[in-house]
């Protein structure tokens, strides 16, 4: 009885770490798609800003101010925080 009670604890950890996207160190994944059209968390070091001479979302690296990506269809980037 003992090792069936062991084994479902085991089972009910490793579905808790799945869902809070915990990794073996403890530490927080990068952000993920989670395969039904979201993403769960942000992407790290990456910004984006309107450019309304272009109409367009330019996404940028946040440590180095450098542009890194434009996007064409006029919709901001899907998971990368928005600059003020």
């Amino acid at each position: 009885m003992s090792k069936l009670l062991t084994a479902f604890f085991l089972i009910i950890i490793e579905n808790v770490k799945a869902f809070l996207h915990i990794s073996e160190g403890g530490d927080k994944d990068m952000a993920k798609n989670t395969g039904k059209g979201y993403r769960r968390g942000a992407v790290d070091n990456r910004s984006q800003a309107y450019n309304p001479a272009t109409e367009q979302w330019v996404k940028r690296n946040a440590e180095t101010g450098q542009f890194m990506d434009v996007k064409q269809s006029g919709e901001p980037f899907k998971g990368v925080r928005k600059e003020d």
